[in-house]
């Protein structure tokens, strides 16, 4: 009980929207020295509105998260780089959507471009991440921090035998999540603390969710999958301006 309590928990730390953002601001910053030094097109890291897990500062260059991979620079700024590439791509993409497409389009076509991203970014990490060991642990972090958005992979759906149902009921808990994650970050940068606490409680509410939605045997699969658990903080997902400074210079 103690291991479905944990796990279920680690999926609710991630939950994300498998909607992403409708338009993304143009531009992807500038590139320097192989990390990605803009941040105002940023999709969650503003504090100012979260809208999943394709952010223009990659997910592992949280300070607290690099240390958990134990990326030497090389490893770091190629992952950089690659990530910034695939961003770039896909943000071309949102941005050359067409206007008069209905809501059913538009998510189908947010869809091809995820999975577009995923694919060529992971290309680059079995690149970048020789090590086997290193490279499962990525993979399992990866999947902690996507939450959610990770059971839209018709990969992972297909692995975890996720039936019409489970995937419908995903998608709305994971658009209630995002909801309230968009309210979050715009408290996280006046009162981190307050928001870091709010953010345990709703990874509290979350858990009852996740015990309903996955099967006993979908959850052993999962936990495969994600291997030990991570306890991954908001910071991970909203950035002041003194944290993005810490993580362009660790």
């Amino acid at each position: 009980m103690r291991r479905l309590v944990t796990l279920t928990s680690v999926l609710a730390v991630a939950i994300l929207s498998t909607t992403l953002v409708a338009a993304q601001q143009k531009g992807a910053g500038t590139q320097q020295g192989g990390k990605n030094q803009g941040n105002q097109g940023n999709q969650g890291n503003q504090g100012q509105n979260f809208r999943g897990t394709i952010g223009q500062t990659p997910w592992f260059s949280n300070s607290d998260v690099r240390q958990q991979l134990k990326f030497n620079d090389d490893q770091y700024n190629q992952l950089n780089k690659a990530y910034g590439q695939a961003w770039n791509q896909y943000n071309e993409g949102v941005n050359n959507l067409g206007k008069s497409l209905t809501p059913e389009q538009r998510n189908q076509q947010m869809q091809g471009l995820q999975q577009n991203f995923y694919k060529n970014f992971s290309t680059a990490t079995e690149k970048a991440i020789t090590d086997p060991q290193m490279r499962q642990r990525y993979n399992q972090l990866y999947l902690q921090y996507r939450g959610y958005d990770a059971f839209s992979d018709p990969t992972i759906q297909q692995k975890l035998g996720l039936t019409d149902e489970q995937r419908q009921k995903l998608t709305q808990y994971g658009q209630e999540w995002q909801k309230s994650m968009n309210e979050l970050g715009r408290d996280y940068q006046k009162d981190q603390t307050g928001a870091t606490k709010r953010f345990s409680e709703m990874r509290q509410r979350e858990l009852d969710r996740m015990n309903q939605i996955l099967t006993d045997q979908q959850r052993q699969t999962w936990r495969q999958m994600t291997g030990d658990p991570y306890n991954f903080q908001p910071n991970a997902y909203f950035q002041t301006q003194t944290s993005t400074q810490q993580q362009r210079n660790p």
